[in-house]
């Protein structure tokens, strides 16, 4: 759960970017969302990383 001042912040980036306002719920289900894919794709970069140290292949190969 996100505190009301997370909530807060999101809000005031979203009308930033989108020049939209949103309601508490609706920012509270878009920032959860965008947690959820952030998660995602840590945890596959993670992965990723954990299978190029495991074969000896390089991290940073500028790809």
């Amino acid at each position: 759960m996100l505190s009301k001042e997370a909530i807060e912040e999101f809000k005031t980036i979203y009308k930033k970017v989108f020049n939209e306002e949103i309601s508490d719920e609706d920012a509270l289900v878009r920032a959860n969302k965008l947690l959820d894919l952030y998660k995602a794709m840590f945890e596959s970069l993670v992965r990723a990383g954990q299978r190029k140290i495991n074969t000896h292949e390089p991290i940073n190969d500028n790809k």
